[in-house]
């Protein structure tokens, strides 16, 4: 009967000895798998068109299978009087109502969870990196009476024709044009005078036929195209 017992108890050990050692093994594969296999998502190029949200948003930059976000541009263009941001940017992005906004109501109206931040940014507007990276230099001339670039090429998910929206590139300020408003704040009435209005960040133009990246406009009316950086696994199946 002893031994009988003792019997017992030692398949019992073999048995949760060998349980154990399978499972570690298990586990050990895991680990070394996970560590070696790397997660790969979908691949975009510039110009796709992709939906968040059930918005629809373009593709800005290139994003390989190893990257889990993307950078886009709104399709929309959009018009902010109804908080209360209706005329140009005057002073400093950084310290505007436009950027307060961007980096937080409108972000939280995308998910702030979905957003990556990149350079200090989740929301912003087109800048002088994206330029510089986006349009080639023998794209495009500088006209310095009027402190414009004029582009003989642009990505059309860029350049939408009959539009005009806000970027964060400067403008020069050590430029003085004749009967020209350098503040917005100096126009009596914005809607309806007529002038030309030196701009503190360049707009990006299009029209059928011209492209530009101009500072002085007879409009201080305030559009802008949102760029988000967004994980690839939030956007819409």
């Amino acid at each position: 009967m002893k031994r009988y017992i003792i019997l017992i108890v030692l398949i019992i050990i073999l048995a949760v000895g060998l349980f154990v050692r399978f499972n570690f093994i298990n586990e050990e594969e895991t680990t070394v798998k996970k560590i070696f296999t790397k997660e790969t998502f979908k691949e975009y190029k510039n110009g796709d068109l992709v939906k968040l949200n059930g918005d629809e948003w373009y593709v800005m930059y290139d994003s390989t299978n190893e990257s889990d976000y993307v950078t886009l541009i709104s399709a929309d263009i959009l018009s902010l009087d109804e908080i209360g941001i209706d005329t140009v940017l005057k002073g400093i992005y950084e310290t505007s109502d436009l950027n307060k906004y961007l980096k937080d109501e409108y972000a939280k109206s995308i998910g702030e969870e979905k957003l990556v931040e990149k350079n200090g940014y989740t929301v912003r507007l087109f800048d002088k990196s994206d330029f510089d990276f986006l349009i080639n230099e023998e794209d495009y001339s500088y006209d310095e009476e009027k402190d414009e670039y004029v582009l003989r090429e642009c990505p059309e998910y860029i350049c939408l024709t009959n539009t005009f929206y806000a970027t964060m590139i400067d403008t020069r300020d050590d430029l003085e044009f004749y009967d020209v408003y350098y503040n917005v704040e100096d126009i009596e009435n914005v809607l309806y005078d007529d002038y030309t209005l030196h701009l503190k960040y360049y707009n990006i133009t299009a029209t059928y036929d011209t492209y530009k990246i101009n500072s002085l406009v007879n409009s201080a009316t305030l559009f802008v195209r949102p760029v988000i950086n967004v994980y690839k696994n939030s956007l819409d199946k």
